[in-house]
This record gives structure tokens, C-alpha cells and sequence, in this order.
């Protein structure tokens, strides 16, 4: 142990680091190894890595752009389905409309081409006609006849008694309606 240790020269501190003393050849071989192992410094192997970096910078770039035009894309789709789907709901609600208030008009129309075609129904002619159109609809819940400007003539009768004799030039609410569908002879909803 005492001749190992008297053959190991003790560390130096130099330079903030614990070097050991060696012999000037050795390290001499040991720094043009090192040296020759690094790659030599020129300014090709630098444009060489600079382009490598810039390629892939771009190329990171196209990729995340095209993600995200993907996304973009795919949003823009999903919202043109709803969007389609929506104006087919809508179509098909505003059919079911137009269905129901042309049934509900045709009726009125059928009404009163009975009344034109054979003049003033009496109370159970009028209301077997009004029971055969109005049948079982829901959109209709009563149908009134009125001769001039007052109403006569009421189906279903039970329930809407009161409502017959009204002069609807005395209404307030109902005859701006009513004067408006005298004069134009249209219907007016």
C-alpha cells in the first residue's frame, strides 16, 4: 500500500477542478486524440446543420398548418350538417303548418260555399255540416257563421252560446279583422 501510494502523485486543485499530475506525452496524445475525434470547424458542416434545422422547422410548421386546417375544415362541415339538418326540420315543420291552416281554411271555404250555393242554413243544417268538416280536428275548436256583422250561428253550440248575437262592430278586439276580411274578401288570419 505504502509503494502504490508514493507512485500516485497526490490531486491538484487548479481552476476550480482536482487535476492530477501526468506525464506531458500522455497528455499531449490524450488532447490530439480529443482533437481529432471533434468534428473540424468550418463553415459547411454549419450551413449543413442550419439547413437540417430549417428544414425541419418548416416541415413542423406545414405539419401543424395542416392539422389545422383539417380541424378547421371538419368544423366547417359539422356545422354545414347542422345547418342542413336544421333547414329540413324547418321545412318540415312549416309543411305541417301550411297543412294545417290550409285544412283549417279549406273548411271555412267549404262553409261558406254551402251557404252561397243554397242561402241562410238553419241551426241544424248548419251544424250537421260543421260537425261533417270539422270532424275530429284539433286545430279547430269552434266555427261561427255571421250574417252581416253579426254572428248567428256557432259549432260547437254547448259552451259558445253567449258568443252568438255578437255584432263584431262592437268589438274593439275583433272587428278591425273582421271589417278588413268584409272589405277584401279574403281571408285574414
Amino acid at each position: 500500500i505504502g509503494m502504490a501510494a508514493s507512485c500516485i502523485p497526490a490531486p491538484r486543485f487548479v481552476h476550480g477542478l482536482y487535476a492530477l499530475p501526468t506525464h506531458s506525452k500522455l497528455l499531449s496524445s490524450l488532447q490530439d486524440q480529443a482533437v481529432n475525434a471533434m468534428p473540424p470547424k468550418n463553415s459547411t458542416n454549419s450551413l449543413t446543420t442550419l439547413k437540417a434545422l430549417a428544414i425541419a422547422s418548416l416541415v413542423t410548421v406545414a405539419a401543424a398548418a395542416a392539422v389545422m386546417w383539417m380541424g378547421m375544415f371538419q368544423h366547417e362541415r359539422q356545422l354545414q350538417s347542422l345547418r342542413t339538418e336544421t333547414v329540413e326540420r324547418l321545412g318540415r315543420i312549416r309543411a305541417n303548418i301550411e297543412s294545417t291552416l290550409n285544412g283549417s281554411l279549406a273548411l271555412t271555404q267549404g262553409v261558406a260555399a254551402t251557404i252561397h250555393a243554397h242561402g241562410q242554413l238553419t241551426d241544424a243544417e248548419f251544424a250537421a255540416i260543421a260537425e261533417q268538416l270539422v270532424g275530429s280536428r284539433r286545430d279547430v275548436r269552434n266555427l261561427g257563421v255571421a250574417y252581416g256583422t253579426v254572428l248567428r250561428q256557432v259549432y260547437p253550440r254547448l259552451g259558445n252560446e253567449s258568443a252568438i248575437g255578437l255584432d263584431y262592430r262592437q268589438n274593439p278586439k275583433q272587428w278591425p279583422k273582421v271589417e278588413q276580411t268584409i272589405q277584401s274578401g279574403k281571408t285574414v288570419v
